[in-house]
C-alpha cells in the first residue's frame, strides 16, 4: 500500500510540476521520500523513506 501511494504522489509531482526531463524528478520529496544518489544508477533513480 505504501508503494502504491508513493507512485501516486510521484505521478502528481510530475503532472503538477509539468516535468519534461528525468532530472527534474530528482527534486521529488513527499511523505518522507527523497532521492538517494548513493543507491541510484544513472537510469534508475532510487527514492527512500
Amino acid at each position: 500500500m505504501l508503494a502504491k501511494r508513493a507512485r501516486g504522489q510521484m505521478a502528481r509531482f510530475i503532472i503538477d510540476g509539468r516535468l519534461t526531463t528525468p532530472d527534474a524528478l530528482l527534486d521529488f520529496q513527499r511523505d518522507g521520500y527523497r532521492y538517494h544518489p548513493d543507491l541510484s544508477k544513472p537510469a534508475q533513480p532510487v527514492f527512500v523513506k
